[in-house]
């Protein structure tokens, strides 16, 4: 089951044209606000949900997100895929010109591997790199 977290700028027909074949998509239906009437279909393995990210406050998203398996969602020019079963983690960037989307591309897979590998939180900052080897003078109690 799929769920497509679309925004204003992406509608989830581009996201469908891009990345699926259509035989995936043989109904997929909007939910709304009322969208815990609609639970009972999400238990149903051929159906797929999109919903517009604007309509929702962020607990209701995440929320919704625990339903389903594979979930995309935009953030701007980004799409993240997870797939809960494979536990697989993939990041898109939506290329735009004038006349809309022209493109969706592949960036990383798995990149939550990647960005751990670089552990951003114990490396040396470039600023503190800079200043290492400055001598800083304290003032003594007395002055």
């Amino acid at each position: 089951m799929i769920l497509i977290i679309e925004d204003f700028f992406t509608p989830h027909e581009k996201i469908c044209k891009f990345l699926f074949l259509k035989r995936e998509f043989s109904e997929i239906i909007k939910i709304d606000q009322d969208c815990y009437e609609n639970l009972y279909k999400i238990q149903d393995n051929d159906v797929n949900f999109f919903i517009k990210q604007e309509n929702f406050s962020v607990s209701d998203i995440l929320k919704l997100e625990y339903y389903f398996e594979q979930i995309y969602r935009v953030d701007g020019d980004l799409l993240r895929f997870l797939n809960k079963k494979k536990r697989t983690k993939k990041l898109f960037h939506i290329k735009r010109d004038n006349s809309g989307i022209t493109a969706i591309q592949e960036i990383l897979e798995n990149f939550n591997e990647e960005i751990s590998e670089i552990n951003l939180g114990k490396t040396n900052k470039p600023y503190m790199d800079a200043q290492e080897d400055d001598v800083v003078l304290y003032p003594s109690d007395e002055e």
